[in-house]
């Protein structure tokens, strides 16, 4: 039988007991946990003309303030920073008047919104378009102010109380009227007859309006012979039988573009001096 009874242990100074070393099979623990190597190897295009060397496997190189971002080439230059078409737009159709008035502001408008949300450039051409509209609207109401206190006024009764710019559909009978050069030889310029009241210096007065029932123009010939006999009467007419010496029957026949227009399908009938030189009050019997 064999005695298993460990051997005791060996003494060491002072009677105390020394220990073995322990035997060839022992091994340390394992050190302490460490992470894996990270597999992410950073790529880089060298058309951006990176600072990192080809075959570069160190972790990934902060740009500029990013993460491994690499910056733009050399001449590149975003969409987002060039001009708005939009607002170039508004500004050349601003100085257009009636394109402008009403088409600049909106597209100057959608202009703004779009630069607003973007870096594309041109805010101020966009500002400039809305000015420039602004100042075409105020031109225009402007001038309809001014055209409007350009023409005649007058009462209850519808005689002229205030001379003013007359239009061709708008005289009516029995209005004073100074019409420039009606003894010239060419067409008188509508635009410039002024309606006066009677009691002042005018050249001419209506003494019938005669309709004419055509669809079509007929022409100038047509509508001077169709009315010359008729005006003769009706200036009659208007004088209640009279004949004062130096008067003359007048007429104004319509141009196609008159005759287009408002009121246009009529002759105007008017007494006027022979001499075509003025006369105060009215002729009326």
């Amino acid at each position: 039988m064999t005695d298993e009874t460990p051997p005791p242990p060996s003494q060491g100074p002072a009677g105390e007991p020394s220990y073995l070393p322990p035997p060839p099979a022992y091994q340390p623990a394992p050190p302490a946990y460490q992470p894996p190597a990270s597999p992410y190897q950073p790529s880089y295009d060298p058309g951006y003309n990176s600072p990192v060397p080809p075959g570069y496997t160190g972790p990934p190189v902060t740009l500029g303030g990013g993460y491994g971002v690499p910056p733009p080439p050399p001449g590149y230059q975003s969409a987002r920073t060039g001009w708005s078409g939009l607002a170039i737009a508004a500004f050349v159709t601003s100085l257009l008047p009636l394109i402008g008035i009403l088409a600049a502001v909106p597209l100057a408008i959608v202009a703004l919104v779009k630069i607003s949300k973007s870096a594309m450039k041109g805010k101020g051409l966009a500002i400039a378009a809305i000015a420039i509209a602004a100042l075409w609207w105020v031109a225009f109401i402007s001038v309809a102010v001014w055209w409007a206190g350009q023409s005649v006024q007058r009462n209850a009764a519808g005689e002229i109380t205030n001379g003013g710019r007359i239009g061709f559909g708008e005289i009516r009978m029995g209005d004073c009227l100074r019409i420039p050069d009606p003894g010239g030889s060419g067409d008188v310029n509508t635009f410039a007859v002024n309606g006066v009241p009677c009691t002042e210096n005018h050249n001419a007065e209506a003494a019938a309006i005669l309709p004419i029932a055509a669809k079509s123009y007929p022409g100038s010939g047509a509508l001077d012979a169709r009315t010359v006999g008729t005006c003769r009467l009706r200036a009659q007419r208007y004088l209640a039988g009279r004949s004062p010496s130096g008067l003359q029957p007048y007429r104004l026949i319509p141009t196609e573009s008159i005759w287009n227009g408002t009121n246009g399908h009529r002759v105007l009938c008017f007494i006027t001096r022979t001499d075509y030189t003025d006369m105060r009050g009215s002729l009326a019997g």
